[in-house]
């Protein structure tokens, strides 16, 4: 099945959504941090909305992103190595530059501002965290140091090609 990526989603999201244009910019952060990770698996299935109603109320009072859930780094699974997007970006599913992101960024109607100002808060505190990223269950044992070395190589180079 072909991907509609993320305009698809921001098509649908600003309709629905109480606060839209904050809502797009949390897409525009999601699409950047699934490219930066290597997440192969960020599919439609992994974008929500959260439908909040007062008690007695026939109506929703807000209608928001949920928060993420089910992010990995699908390129450090057996296989995977070559893992590309399942949702397109500008057209493209990997090899990514800062010029893709600020396409999605007019693609969804997010002032270029605020893309380049999520750019460069994402890659600053991802950069500081990569260091330190740790497996879940990290046993102690050198297939585990192995990956977590995968994991921050991944995260280190997929920075350097959008700073």
């Amino acid at each position: 099945m072909r991907s509609h990526g993320y305009r698809y989603a921001a098509r649908g999201l600003r309709p629905l959504s109480t606060a839209p244009l904050a809502d797009l910019e949390i897409l525009f952060r999601r699409a950047l941090f699934a490219w930066l990770i290597a997440d192969g698996d960020m599919h439609l299935k992994n974008l929500a909305l959260l439908k909040i109603a007062e008690p007695g109320s026939r109506r929703f009072s807000s209608v928001r992103f949920a928060p993420l859930y089910d992010a990995v780094t699908t390129r450090l699974f057996p296989g995977l190595a070559g893992d590309r997007m399942a949702l397109k970006l500008n057209g493209k599913d990997d090899r990514l530059t800062p010029q893709d992101f600020l396409a999605l960024a007019r693609t969804i109607d997010l002032p270029i501002s605020r893309a380049e100002a999520a750019m460069s808060h994402m890659t600053t505190s991802l950069g500081r965290a990569a260091p330190d990223l740790r497996l879940p269950v990290s046993s102690g044992i050198d297939p585990a140091r192995d990956m977590e070395n995968a994991l921050q190589g991944v995260v280190m180079q997929r920075l350097q090609a959008v700073r």
